[in-house]
């Protein structure tokens, strides 16, 4: 169930818990209202839902609400902060988040990632001589690639870049959430020589698939020579 960031926030004020830098813990005094009922979605919430009352006002375990309305929360212990749906700050994809399926490759090397003269720290290439099936001489080929948000993560983004020299005019990016089932989440055209940025919604999603079929090409079958997807994020 996806809710807005906004929905979360009126019914869940402050969390229950008492996060604070050392020094800063201020003591209150409150009240448990039994005889309050809180419905989420139309259904009445279970005792763990069960409201405190301050100051006229009436607080909610923020983990509880969030949970029951699918919207990731983290506890930014660098910051000292909580942090609701999207995170605030990027987490670049490393290697570990990405899992090949065919003819692509997660690398830092800036030279292989470079494209049209732009380049970047690390990215997934994706390319014909890359991949588990290596040197394949059957005709045109499908890209795919996976990363792994697990599950905590609400927005994936980065550069999609192909290269000027090859004889597919556009292609057609397609981010799965189950490939198997089509589960497609979101389409994304890409030019030759283009660069187009993008963030997209993960939402609980534990796999991301990400496939670029020839049949999804102009010319249809054309063979892009290399593209690459830069500085890939998880928010």
């Amino acid at each position: 169930m996806k809710k807005s960031i906004a929905a979360a926030a009126m019914l869940a004020a402050v969390t229950g818990t008492i996060f604070a830098y050392e020094g800063e813990i201020k003591e209150i005094t409150a009240q448990i209202n039994e005889q309050i009922n809180v419905y989420i979605d139309g259904e009445q919430a279970g005792e763990e839902y069960t409201p405190i009352i301050y100051e006229g006002r009436a607080y909610m375990p923020i983990r509880a609400v969030s949970d029951k309305l699918g919207i990731n929360i983290y506890w930014n212990e660098e910051q000292k902060s909580i942090e609701l749906g999207a995170k605030k700050d990027a987490t670049p994809i490393k290697a570990s988040d990405y899992e090949d399926r065919f003819y692509s490759e997660f690398t830092s090397d800036k030279e292989l990632l470079t494209l049209n003269g732009e380049s970047s720290d690390n990215g997934i290439i994706f390319r014909r001589d890359y991949g588990d099936f290596g040197d394949y001489e059957g005709g045109y080929v499908n890209y795919a690639a996976i990363v792994k948000p697990g599950g905590v993560y609400t927005k994936f983004g980065g550069t999609i870049r192909m290269e000027n020299n090859t004889n597919a005019e556009k292609v057609l990016f397609k981010f799965y959430e189950n490939y198997v089932e089509d589960r497609l989440i979101k389409e994304i055209e890409v030019k030759r020589g283009e660069d187009v940025q993008f963030e997209i919604d993960i939402s609980g999603v534990d796999k991301l698939f990400i496939y670029q079929r020839s049949e999804d090409r102009l010319e249809k079958f054309s063979d892009p020579v290399k593209m690459v997807i830069a500085e890939p994020y998880f928010k």
